[in-house]
């Protein structure tokens, strides 16, 4: 059938696979499709310059009946409210307020400078409130005034992202928690430089019981009330507080230790965790120090949430004795490493301590129940003549999987460094180099390794990382039962006992 004879509802679900940008292109082509693809096309629109503010503007109220209602998510860039030479340039404000106050449809709404904005466009308040169906909000550069426009904002936010500007104090900007009080539906925060103590701290209307996910970021806070507050948080990124910022209340059935559902906690200075004092059980334990982390406070930490999967950065000097680290966590079955170069990613003399630290890992590790093993090797190390970059991973594979009788899944990468991208998730890094996977089994009284494609071992992470793994008895041929008991993990940690029995 001709393209331009599908009904609308056929040629919306096709144009809804293509960009924005591809979009227009389609609304070029015939009046049958215009006004379809002209709605995907303003479904999603981001701002960089003032000119572009205004251009969007003009577009946008040139069909005040159709294309505002269309628009679903606006981004504005940290650039929107500059001019060409970077100086401050708010003169696309009033065009933004215009384009707010028509497009009721508006769910994603990223702002920057709010707090300038605000101070010298009062109008954007009442355009902002005004956007009922809006459930994902993004304040940068948030000061008082932003905080009293959440306070103020109508029921339905999701997602709430607020960091405040470089040049107010955080201690002068009042506390997020009551200006989160109609937000009951919120499932994901992210918070940078703000205050967190609430004003009220029995008020019920302060605990959410709905927010799934936290980030802060350089926050004064009380680790007992955001524990408190955010009860049945999953995933929890606790990064850089500020120096004294956090306190704790001795209050029975307060702090981390009453979460009953942490599945992921990021983990960047081992400040981070002895503040928070977590003893709570964690699924999936990230470490995202590039630099490594201490012996003690690695023990530490682990020891106090028993990690199922645990990923961390290890420099090659570091003496981490993961005797210990077996020892204090019975729950363990995947290991994520980093190994960092001592010498920097340029190194072309070789990882001097490869080896050495290779071949005393393994025999450590005998004992354990790891069925998982994820080691990326950053830096260049010699290889034999005629030996391919497999060749030399494949080398230091096979004495790995010889140790760990219980190891299933082995990858190993080697490369120049990986790519830190601040919106990556630390869990799983953007590795510049050679990754092989492999299936490793008992075949004939001999350990071999099967290369495997790299879905294959990330719906096995997956399994992993589920919660219905932690009701396996078995993982393709591994026992798990023994070690993994009840009985166990409440020797290690008394105080999880009953929540281990509720999950």
């Amino acid at each position: 059938m001709p393209f331009l004879l599908l009904n609308d509802d056929v040629l919306s679900s096709i144009l809804s696979f293509v960009s924005p940008s591809d979009a227009f292109a389609v609304a070029a082509t015939a009046k049958r499709v215009h006004y379809i693809a002209i709605r995907r096309a303003l479904s999603s629109a981001s701002l960089e310059t003032p000119a572009q503010v205004k251009a969007f503007n003009s577009y946008i109220l040139a069909d005040a009946e159709y294309r505002p209602a269309c628009i679903r998510a606006l981004t504005l860039s940290a650039w929107a409210f500059r001019d060409v030479n970077l100086r401050k340039d708010y003169s696309a404000v009033p065009h933004l307020v215009a384009v707010l106050a028509s497009a009721h449809g508006l769910r994603c709404l990223s702002l920057p400078d709010i707090e300038t904005v605000l101070q010298n466009n009062p109008q954007i308040w009442n355009a902002i409130t005004g956007l009922s169906n809006l459930i994902e909000l993004h304040l940068r550069d948030a000061g008082p005034l932003a905080v009293s426009l959440v306070h103020n904002l109508g029921r339905g936010l999701v997602n709430l992202s607020v960091s405040s500007a470089e040049n107010i104090r955080t201690a002068l900007i009042p506390s997020l928690i009551p200006a989160l009080t109609r937000q009951q539906d919120l499932r994901s925060l992210k918070a940078s430089a703000v205050f967190f103590y609430p004003d009220v701290m029995e008020d019920p209307s302060m605990v959410h019981s709905a927010l799934q996910s936290l980030e802060v970021y350089d926050c004064l806070y009380l680790s007992n009330i955001v524990s408190r507050t955010f009860p049945n948080i999953q995933t929890l990124r606790a990064i850089r507080p500020l120096p004294h910022a956090i306190v704790t209340v001795d209050r029975p059935g307060w702090g981390p230790a009453s979460w009953k559902h942490l599945e992921r906690l990021y983990i960047q200075e081992p400040a981070d965790f002895t503040l928070w004092k977590a003893s709570c059980l964690v699924r999936w334990l990230i470490f995202t120090n590039k630099g490594g982390v201490s012996d003690a406070s690695l023990v530490e930490m682990v020891g106090g949430t028993l990690p199922v999967i645990l990923t961390m950065t290890v420099t090659q000097t570091m003496l981490i004795s993961w005797m210990s680290l077996m020892n204090v966590n019975s729950r363990l079955r995947c290991l994520q490493l980093t190994l960092l170069s001592t010498t920097g990613f340029d190194d072309h003399n070789g990882i001097t301590n490869l080896s050495g630290w290779m071949a005393s890992l393994p025999p450590i590790l005998y004992s354990s129940a790891l069925v998982m093993i994820r080691i990326y090797i950053v830096g260049h190390f010699p290889r034999q003549m005629a030996e391919s970059e497999d060749d030399v991973l494949e080398r230091l594979a096979v004495p790995i999987a010889n140790a760990i009788p219980t190891l299933r899944y082995l990858c190993l990468g080697a490369g120049p460094g990986i790519a830190w991208d601040s919106d990556a998730d630390p869990a799983e890094p953007n590795f510049m180099g050679r990754i092989v996977w492999w299936k490793v089994f008992d075949e004939d009284g001999r350990r071999c390794l099967r290369p495997i494609s790299s879905e294959v071992w990330f719906r096995a992470l997956a399994h992993i990382d589920s919660a219905e793994f932690e009701f396996d008895l078995v993982f393709d041929g591994v026992s798990l039962s023994p070690e993994c008991s009840y009985a166990t993990v409440t020797n290690i940690i008394p105080e999880v006992g009953e929540m281990w029995r509720l999950l």
